[in-house]
């Protein structure tokens, strides 16, 4: 396996670099396929930010478990996660399912959970206890393909490789004061996902019809919808060789070829990723001359494609 790891010589890829798409934060969203009651946020630090940013999130999800499981008897699948966004930035995730008339409580239990931790920090047993957690997962054998992917993602931003002895010890420093300021950090750039249009929070405004950016159509060949598509009655898409434009319900989203960074393909289906993370979805039935466009994306995109499933293209 460590063969298997170690990579080519020559100069890695830059990264793409790129602004974060604007949010009113923190904010929440109600999004009616979601099975759970999800918060994220961003946390800045230094070489430790995903250490506090861990641990912060597995003390969340105790207390979560406590009242939502423990005390109210409503919610089963109560987890954390997290991921690294850029250089220096982390990305913790905290999340509960639970009744349908009972998401209010689980908003509420969260919200109030990320709070009082940014209010007051973790008590001693919550900060051994979440250590210790920590712990016995570096030492599981099991979790030996997640620390592959960990490191992989440091190498992509630009850091060393990290052994398990180096994290423990930078675990080991993690303090409450430094958990505290992580949660305050989670609590000013919070984003709610709720699967009920009734939930609300008295300080944090719902964001759910915010309007999404929109830009300025490309000036290239033009795509219109089929008469009989099942898809919006303003569907444009523009072409040329300098990006490419999809106008749908009134907001046009463009990405030029120079900002994309990857293409996700499958039969009749492509997907644009751009540096900041936005993607415009293809289906080319929905199109006239739809397959001349993909044939038209690839031409552009050429060595940026790659195998994807067309639901998650499409999700």
């Amino acid at each position: 396996m460590y063969q298997a790891m170690i990579l080519p010589s020559g100069s890695p890829v830059p990264l793409p670099s790129a602004p974060h798409v604007d949010l009113r934060l923190p904010g929440l969203i109600a999004a009616d396929h979601f099975p759970v009651v999800a918060l994220s946020g961003v946390v800045d630090g230094s070489e430790n930010d995903s250490a506090a940013a861990s641990v912060t999130a597995s003390i969340l999800k105790e207390r979560l478990e406590d009242e939502l499981r423990g005390r109210h008897g409503i919610s089963y699948d109560v987890g954390f996660g997290g991921a690294s966004i850029r250089l220096g930035q982390s990305m913790p995730v905290v999340w509960a399912d639970g009744h349908d008339d009972k998401w209010q409580v689980v908003v509420d239990t969260l919200w109030t959970a990320l709070k009082t931790l940014a209010d007051d920090g973790p008590t001693a047993e919550e900060l051994d206890h979440a250590l210790a957690v920590a712990r016995a997962e570096l030492e599981d054998p099991r979790a030996i393909a997640g620390w592959l992917v960990f490191q992989a993602a440091r190498t992509l931003n630009g850091r060393e490789p990290r052994t398990r002895q180096e994290q423990a010890e930078l675990e080991r420093t993690l303090d409450a004061a430094t958990i505290q300021a992580c949660a305050q950090q989670m609590l000013d750039t919070a984003l709610l996902l709720a699967p009920d249009a009734r939930v609300h929070l008295d300080d944090v405004p719902d964001i759910t019809e915010d309007d999404p950016p929109t830009s300025d159509p490309i000036d290239g060949h033009l795509y219109r919808r089929k008469v009989l598509a099942i898809a919006p009655r303003d569907l444009a898409v523009r072409v040329s060789d300098q990006g490419i434009s999809v106008t749908a319900r009134g907001v046009t989203g463009r990405v030029d070829w120079s900002d994309t960074v990857g293409v996700a393909s499958a039969p009749g289906v492509r997907g644009i990723i751009a540096s900041d993370g936005r993607q415009l979805s293809l289906i080319a039935k929905c199109l006239r001359d739809g397959d001349e466009m993909l044939a038209q994306i690839d031409g552009y995109t050429s060595g940026l494609a790659f195998d994807a499933d067309p639901d998650e293209i499409l999700a």
